[in-house]
């Protein structure tokens, strides 16, 4: 928006808005010499002299330009989530919130030098700094201090699957400031494209994983970074390394040990079913003497007889 104002001298005769046209209309002046003015946020953008002796249309170029600015890292990726602080020349401070976005226009801007301070979203990192000398339409490229942190999660035993990644960034006062939760693919990849590289600062992610919690662990930027759990997956059932120890020497020590008290509980079963029996009465058996080899002999001395 730009007030057109109009002076007779030093008074000011009138002044329109100018919005959304090109154009405006000032009626009943009288013939004289005057002075159009035109002003951007009170800041003055042109100053022309006219001699008006009737009807006049009088075309001006008040020096007003269109500023587009795209934001990409180092590795020419979109970013997004970024505070914008605009100081104009008119010592006016505006400030914008890029959320989907990697391009922002500003129309309508008149010739001056404009700062522009870039931040981490909703915080006071910075992560760029940009002055444009603004008397044409511009389109500039500013590269931020933005890095990235790539995520390798597996179990002891290998792949685990997907896993949720808390990133924080320690600052050397020791403020821990929380970037965001992300998410690991169904390999345990994680890729974190736009994070604030700051000078002295440290990196931490606390990683959750099928109700585990791991906290603590450092990463660096602008490298793959290999986390190995002490987790194993075994058909879709994790468990702790010390889990799995447990299981693979305290069940075959169970299992032995149940094994020799069921035997001696056997055991002991029979020796009570021996004992509770009652005793069987011997009978009396009988069975015919077989004839001794004298008394065989005595027949045969009788027969001869």
């Amino acid at each position: 928006n730009i007030n057109i104002s109009i002076y007779r001298g030093e008074r000011i005769i009138a002044s329109k808005l100018l919005i959304g046209n090109n154009s405006v209309v000032f009626t009943h002046l009288l013939e004289d010499t005057y002075i159009i003015k035109g002003y951007w946020h009170n800041v003055e953008i042109f100053s022309t002299t006219v001699l008006i002796k009737g009807d006049e249309n009088i075309t001006i170029s008040p020096g007003i330009y269109t500023l587009l600015l795209n934001f990409s890292n180092k590795y020419m990726d979109e970013v997004s989530r970024i505070t914008l602080i605009l100081y104009m020349p008119n010592n006016t401070i505006s400030s914008f919130f890029l959320n989907n976005s990697n391009t922002i226009v500003f129309e309508c801007l008149p010739r001056g030098v404009y700062t522009l301070k870039i931040y981490w979203y909703n915080t006071d990192i910075p992560i760029g700094e940009e002055t444009v000398i603004l008397d044409r339409d511009i389109s500039k490229n500013i590269v931020l201090d933005l890095d990235k942190i790539e995520i390798y999660i597996k179990g002891f035993m290998g792949n685990l699957g997907k896993s949720k990644v808390n990133l924080y960034i320690i600052l050397p006062n020791n403020t821990r400031i929380f970037i965001g939760g992300f998410y690991t693919d169904s390999n345990g990849y994680l890729k974190i494209a736009n994070v604030p590289v700051l000078s002295d600062a440290k990196y931490i992610a606390d990683i959750l994983f099928d109700n585990y919690i791991y906290t603590n662990y450092y990463l660096t930027c602008g490298k793959l970074n290999i986390i190995t759990l002490n987790i194993i997956n075994i058909y879709g059932i994790s468990i702790t390394i010390l889990q799995f120890i447990l299981i693979i020497t305290i069940i075959p020590a169970i299992t032995i040990i149940s094994y020799f008290y069921y035997r001696k509980y056997r055991m002991k079963k029979l020796v009570e079913e021996i004992i509770s029996e009652p005793e069987i009465e011997e009978e009396e058996e009988y069975f015919e003497e077989e004839e001794s080899f004298i008394d065989k002999i005595k027949k045969l001395f009788k027969k001869e007889k």
